[in-house]
């Protein structure tokens, strides 16, 4: 409705009314936008020339509707850069209009203007931040709509349980409080890359948004299914239409039926992932033009055709068509996805044979009409007598049990082949539809296909410092396979012309609050030599701390390996080649409180007895080791109780819960070690390591360690646990 206005005042005084000639214009330039937006121009600027924040009383900013007049002629980049202008005018006057704002944001992304999709993602979380707006009313959300149902696609069930997501939706109205402030908060948690200043996720998912309202919404239903798979998922790897026609079937079905006809099938698209999954595929069917839905292959045949199947000869006749019609759509199916090969092969065999059974009735029956008639045509279709004469030649073939050559099922009649391949048919695509659900992610980013991953290993230790806070170390390491190019960087360096070069390791640890606001980025970069990384072996453990932190917090790590250019001085990041990023959600800070037992996390090192530094060995950040690793477990002990001689006394003691190969006859078996040692200090803090001989547990295959320190002056018993998988060298 073209008076629709959804103004919200954030902040300032009212506005003084306009002048009536001035609504007047606004009023004169909606009316003709529908029909002729190029003359709503020449009304919409003479309001904006004489004051560009105006606002109608009745239909809003004036700016918005000049917006939609370039909008509606295809003038994209000027319809945007009025909305852009409208809302930082606006916000300056203390006034965020919604439709004006949703517009912009979604033109942004519908038109995929990527210069403007950080100023889009910011606009659109001013949006979300609106929804704490006590003020806002039901038309406001049913413009955010389209917005929200996109969410619902990829939120987890829990914040979708505790927003009451689905109410906002049906009942246009916001029941529970900060629901803006926990999606924005759940938006921030999604950045992959802190080392940039934009989230990227935020923008990819905008932008799959904006390519599902311009191609995947019915103007009365709204988005279909395959709206919701693309923002889940993004582009599939292919996309074909499914039809069934084509002459073959044309002249075997159609032609033979005058109450079958093309027109009276649904149309098909056939969506794969092979990127994500094998599993990840999907048929999405429009019946009578309405909005596509998810489905099988069967959902693309006409009900009426499935049914009533039979032995009779109309049942038979039913299933000839219904067997051509699989064999073709299978054929399509298959040609992108290996789950129907095989169902292809017996249904197109068979096809084949029916067509074969056919001929050979057709042909029989034409010899024996000419050896009993002389006023046959003079003439036949040259298909026919070409047929008719190779028949002659041959000897028509003799019907009745007739066999393919290693194919068991000629002996099944049309309809019991029918029968029993759909019934087959739609089992194998239920557990299809299981598997899919199983192993296919709800949400699916592309950012990171545009280098290789980078598999690196990674221990998080927390330790308490002198002030109370928590400090944080993260070790990270990886393997000089793991650094070494791969066959696509390696394409990457060749048409860059920077084949032979050394890299550059630039790692960013992002250090969150609860609502995932940066607090800080601690930032490490390292050099390395190409000549290091063709032996085998790792990297040195790189070490980046954070510190201050007292409640919930989370980190997230960017790793990233470039080129170094060394064309310029001072040599610089060249190509990107590999990335990872890793976060580390809902970490809790220890306990301040001096009265509480508290202990920091275990931190696995390659002991060495001679190890100089405050550590007896370098850290071991990963998760796997051989019983060759002389393995160490160091941690620190706080806020332990003095007894009447001013000393501690505490007992550290360790479990080893470890399980073993049982053999080829035999299965695996769970053993237990225990150990322990009592200590005295005249400090509230000690640091201590256990060393662990891996060598007497050579049929382990996996590790846990529990390490319990219980102060024996107070009571108190805190533990912490480590796990590891042991494998040969």
């Amino acid at each position: 409705m073209w008076s629709l206005l959804i103004g919200l005042w954030l902040m300032g005084s009212a506005v003084s009314a306009p002048a009536d000639s001035l609504a007047q214009w606004v009023a004169q330039g909606v009316a003709l936008l529908p029909d002729h937006p190029e003359q709503a121009v020449v009304w919409l600027e003479r309001v904006v020339q004489q004051d560009s924040t105006y606002i109608s009383p009745h239909y809003g900013p004036a700016l918005y509707w000049l917006g939609q007049s370039q909008w509606l002629q295809e003038n994209t980049p000027k319809a945007l850069a009025i909305w852009e202008r409208g809302i930082e005018l606006l916000q300056e006057q203390g006034w965020f209009d919604v439709r004006l704002a949703e517009a912009f944001v979604r033109g942004v992304f519908t038109v995929q203007d990527r210069e403007r999709y950080a100023r889009g993602a910011d606009v659109y979380q001013q949006l979300l931040a609106l929804l704490d707006e006590p003020s806002l009313g039901a038309e406001a959300l049913h413009i955010l709509k389209p917005h929200l149902e996109a969410l619902s696609w990829i939120l987890p069930p829990a914040l979708q349980q505790r927003i009451h997501l689905s109410e906002i939706l049906e009942e246009a109205r916001v029941t529970v409080p900060n629901v803006g402030e926990l999606l924005l908060a759940w938006w921030r948690s999604q950045d992959p890359l802190p080392a940039t200043r934009r989230n990227e996720r935020l923008e990819e998912h905008l932008e799959r948004v904006g390519y599902a309202l311009k191609h995947f919404v019915d103007p009365d239903e709204g988005f279909d299914d395959r709206a919701r798979i693309y923002v889940r998922l993004g582009p599939p790897w292919r996309r074909v239409p499914l039809s069934i026609g084509g002459p073959w079937l044309r002249r075997k079905v159609f032609d033979r039926s005058p109450t079958l006809m093309e027109i009276q099938f649904p149309r098909g698209e056939f969506w794969v992932y092979r990127h994500i999954h094998e599993d990840a595929q999907y048929i999405f069917v429009s019946k009578d033009n309405k909005p596509y839905r998810l489905g099988t292959s069967f959902d693309l045949i006409p009900s009426f055709l499935l049914t009533g199947i039979g032995a009779t000869t109309r049942g038979q006749e039913k299933a000839k068509a219904a067997i051509r019609i699989l064999a073709e759509l299978y054929g399509q199916l298959a040609t992108n996805h290996p789950l129907f090969g095989l169902r292809y092969q017996d249904i197109a065999t068979y096809a084949l044979w029916i067509d074969e059974q056919e001929f050979a009735e057709e042909t029989a029956n034409w010899v024996r009409l000419r050896s009993q008639m002389t006023d046959l045509p003079d003439e036949l279709d040259p298909e026919t007598q070409r047929e008719l004469n190779m028949a002659e030649m041959q000897g028509a073939p003799v019907m009745g049990n007739a066999r393919l050559p290693g194919f068991g099922f000629s002996d099944e009649q049309p309809h019991q082949f029918a029968l029993r391949t759909i019934q087959e048919g739609k089992l194998e695509e239920e557990q299809a539809i299981w598997r899919r659900e199983e192993h296919v992610p709800p949400v699916y980013s592309n950012i990171f296909e545009e280098a290789e991953r980078l598999p690196i290993a990674t221990r998080l230790v927390r330790f308490l410092d002198m002030d109370g806070t928590t400090r944080t170390a993260l070790y990270w390491s990886a393997s000089n396979e793991a650094l070494r190019p791969g066959e696509r960087a390696r394409k990457v360096l060749e048409e860059s012309g920077m084949v032979g070069t050394d890299y550059l390791i630039t790692a960013t640890l992002a250090q969150r609050d609860a609502a995932y606001r940066t607090r800080t980025l601690h930032v490490r970069r390292l050099q390395l030599w190409q000549t290091d990384l063709t032996t085998e072996g790792v990297m040195q453990p790189v070490l980046l701390t954070t510190r201050g932190d007292t409640g919930l917090y989370h980190l997230t790590l960017q790793v990233s390996e470039f080129a170094l250019d060394r064309t310029v001085t001072p040599p610089r990041p060249g190509p990107l080649l590999k990335i990872t990023s890793i976060r580390f959600d809902s970490l809790r800070a220890l306990q301040a409180d001096p009265a509480m037992l508290e202990m920091s996390d275990l931190l696995p090192l390659w002991y060495d007895s001679s190890a100089s530094d405050t550590l007896p060995g370098r850290p071991y950040p990963f998760t796997r080791l051989s019983p060759d690793v002389p393995l160490a477990l160091y941690f620190e002990v706080y806020h332990l109780s003095f007894g009447p001689d001013d000393r501690t006394r505490y007992e550290v003691a360790y479990e080893v819960r470890r399980r073993e190969d049982g053999g080829l006859l035999r299965r695996d078996r769970e053993v237990q070690t225990r150990s322990s040692t009592v200590y005295e200090g005249t400090s509230r803090t000690a640091r201590e390591y256990i060393v662990l001989d891996l060598q007497e547990w050579e049929r382990a295959k996996e590790l846990e360690v529990v390490v319990r320190v219980r102060d024996l002056v107070s009571g108190q018993e805190v533990s912490r646990s480590i796990r590891f998988e042991v494998v040969r060298s």
